[in-house]
């Protein structure tokens, strides 16, 4: 969840498809997105064992942006048929951007021991943060 002066990509998806509006996303740019909760708990973990060096705190998923949309939005019991499926390569126009922005999450799991988790986990972990009122208690910040 973002801010309110900052959304999340989640947040730009659930709230567009909630107010009817289509989502473009594109098939053809990956990566492996995190949920902030997750991040923390392993940067302390991180910190906690004197962990020296970069480390890639990412999911263990490696997924398009239309994928994201579609386990978002079957997630949230929001229409898919709002997600349209594009192809970054066809917007030559965009702002130019790496095509694939995944990342490798070996090293941090190597050292804590641990998986990261993967992206239908933490979409489940949104849910519960959001039932929780998360998400409106950061959208006041």
């Amino acid at each position: 969840w973002g801010t309110s002066y900052r959304r999340s990509f989640s947040d730009h998806i659930i709230d567009t498809i909630q107010s009817g509006d289509t989502v473009d996303l594109f098939e053809d740019v990956f990566f492996t997105p995190v949920i902030a909760s997750e991040l923390a708990l392993t940067a302390h973990e991180l910190l906690e064992s004197s962990a020296k060096g970069i480390f890639n705190v990412v999911s263990d998923d490696r997924i398009s942006k239309f994928e994201f949309g579609l386990v978002l939005a079957k997630a949230f019991n929001l229409d898919e048929r709002l997600i349209k499926n594009r192809k970054i390569t066809n917007h030559p126009l965009l702002v130019p951007r790496p095509k694939d922005m995944s990342l490798s999450n070996s090293k941090v799991c190597n050292h804590i021991g641990r998986s990261i988790g993967g992206v239908e986990k933490f979409i489940e972990d949104l849910r519960c943060q959001r039932s929780m009122g998360v998400a409106s208690e950061l959208g006041k910040l």
